[in-house]
């Protein structure tokens, strides 16, 4: 039994991952998630905070807690900023296994039809 006669390259299981609604819509989503997230943390910790917080501080802090990687060096103070961070932490837990899943499935999608072709034609 042979998966494929000729063979695929990793371009084009690429280009048929960028041609996905779902990748498009959580890219978008996830985007929206982190300047939301940083646009918060930083109207809430700005002035409270006693560390000065830029506004590029906050996206920083936004990333580092979506990736779930979190430095330290910017941290929230506040109740809310807790929540925030909490929120931030499992949003970008989810993303990154929804990620993860969207790029498995662009990997193997088209060997999974040749196999499921070959073995309904015998």
């Amino acid at each position: 039994m042979s998966f494929r006669r000729t063979p695929i390259t990793l371009t084009h299981r690429l280009i048929w991952l960028f041609k996905r609604p779902l990748f498009w819509w959580l890219t978008i989503f996830v985007h929206t998630v982190v300047i939301s997230g940083a646009t918060f943390f930083y109207l809430v910790e700005h002035n409270v905070n006693p560390k000065p917080i830029s506004f590029t501080d906050a996206v920083y802090w936004a990333i580092a807690t979506a990736t779930t990687v979190g430095y330290g060096d910017v941290t929230t103070s506040t109740t809310t900023g807790k929540w925030l961070s909490m929120g931030m932490m499992i949003l970008g837990s989810l993303f990154s296994a929804l990620y993860t899943a969207i790029f498995a499935s662009a990997l193997i999608a088209e060997d999974l039809e040749t196999l499921e072709t070959d073995l309904l034609q015998k």
